[in-house]
């Protein structure tokens, strides 16, 4: 038996409030779609209403049969009342945009993109997400969007096959700009192919604080319902801190300098990464599970990655536990990898992890826990991601450090009958200056102080 399951048409549009409808934004939206393949080679961007759309990325990991053609995925800009996004879909109607083939073929397909908004004063602050797909009863469709602010997790929408197709999800905290996530899965059964056919992709927004207050809150209360007014007054509450300033001047989108495929650092001798400084060397990897479950290091694409400044790893890649195919199904994933700062006026001295694990169902769960030892070995620091939060953790290790060994235990589960998947992990280091740079550092200003107090 097969499951069709078809991008429902909104029922309803949400209405400019009073609000709304005093500040609407008259800018005109493209009506033209680009080919994901151009956006990514050419460095392309595109734009609805207010909303910009650059720094396309994608990658695609799988096991054959599948199919899946960049040059062939149309994006086009999409409005829907006040609210503005993007469509995916094929440049050919109704033909899906991936499809794994029978038997169980799957592939996996990782696509990023920055969201900033060009109205001044205004912060994204919630994900509306929907797809069109069809698997069998045996197999899996699934699209997993995750929205970063730096390298925070603050929201994250997932819809699948059967159930549900569409999902609206409101951030932690209204950002602009943001990184956004987006990861397609299909999963084929024993004779029937699954297949990806379009995903709409739209994003609201409110005020940024200061524009609230010149509005006057008495207009903020008219326009918002009590739900959103709650959310609004919990954030302005919350103070952002220097990490907002970090985020708005950083570069939010990651910068490959090398990739392979987790199987092929495991079993190449010598075989590594490096990212700016860093470098990644003796790759490790082990798998246990029972039931249906993916966790094949041949389709984990391992790339480094910089993120605010910050180097590292990122693992993408399906790890997955589908219970509703056969019940109680589990893996546990073991990734080990040992870090090098090669610049040896820097020491590493915190790690920062994010995820974008997504589970359904009573008892279903995704997680990664991290152990970081130094040489000894001596434990130093400790991070933990779990769905459905913390999706990203930081934590100051003990000491600065030249060299470290990272142990990742990534554990998925369906529950009885339901399902769990991951199919990226983040990994990124900051650093400090070692002692004595950080001493000519200090002195040096110290002595600029003095030159300019006694001009």
């Amino acid at each position: 038996m097969r499951h069709y399951a078809q991008s429902p048409v909104a029922k309803s549009v949400r209405w400019p409030t009073v609000l709304g409808a005093i500040l609407l934004f008259a800018a005109a939206s493209a009506s033209h779609g680009a080919i994901l393949k151009d956006l990514i080679d050419q460095g392309g961007s595109l734009q609805a209403g207010d909303k910009a759309f650059t720094n396309f990325s994608a990658k695609v990991t799988g096991i054959p049969p599948y199919t899946v053609d960049l040059a062939q995925i149309e994006v086009t800009p999409l409005t829907v009342g006040p609210d503005y996004g993007l469509r995916f879909e094929h440049v050919t109607p109704n033909q899906p945009i991936i499809s794994a083939g029978a038997p169980l073929g799957f592939v996996d397909v990782l696509v990023g993109f920055d969201v900033s908004v060009k109205r001044l004063g205004w912060l994204v602050d919630d994900i509306r997400l929907s797809f069109a797909a069809n698997a069998p009863a045996d197999g899996f469709a699934q699209v997993v969007e995750t929205v970063l602010d730096g390298q925070t997790v603050i929201g994250q929408a997932s819809v699948a096959t059967p159930a549900p197709l569409s999902r609206t999800v409101f951030l932690d905290q209204p950002a602009a700009p943001v990184r956004v996530l987006k990861d397609i899965l299909a999963v084929a059964g024993q004779t029937q192919p699954a297949d990806v056919i379009s995903i709409d992709q739209r994003f609201s927004q409110v005020p940024e604080p200061t524009t609230l207050v010149v509005l006057g809150f008495g207009a903020a209360g008219l326009a918002f319902g009590p739900k959103r007014r709650r959310q609004i007054g919990a954030w302005l509450r919350r103070p952002r801190g220097i990490a907002v300033l970090v985020v708005l001047a950083g570069v939010l989108g990651a910068g490959t300098a090398d990739a392979a495929l987790l199987k092929d650092l495991v079993e190449t001798p010598g075989a590594g990464i490096v990212e700016g400084d860093k470098q990644f060397t003796n790759f490790t990897y082990t798998a246990a599970g029972v039931g249906r479950y993916l966790a094949d290091p041949a389709a984990i694409d391992v790339s480094g990655i910089t993120l605010n400044g910050e180097q590292g790893l990122q693992f993408a890649g399906a790890i997955a536990a589908f219970s509703q195919i056969t019940p109680n199904s589990s893996v546990t994933v073991t990734i080990g990898f040992d870090v090098t700062v090669t610049d040896p006026n820097w020491r590493i001295d915190d790690i920062t992890l994010a995820f974008n694990g997504a589970a359904e169902g009573a008892g279903a769960t995704a997680t990664v826990d991290e152990t970081v030892v130094a040489a000894g070995p001596v434990v130093v620091g400790t991070a933990h991601v779990q769905t459905p939060a913390p999706l990203s953790d930081h934590a100051l290790l003990q000491g600065e450090h030249t060299s470290l060994h990272v142990e990742k235990e990534v554990y998925v589960s369906g529950g009885p009958d339901g399902y769990a998947t991951i199919s990226f992990i983040n990994q990124t280091f900051s650093q400090v200056p070692e002692p004595a740079t950080l001493a000519l550092l200090v002195t040096g200003g110290l002595g600029l102080l003095a030159l300019r107090r006694r001009r």
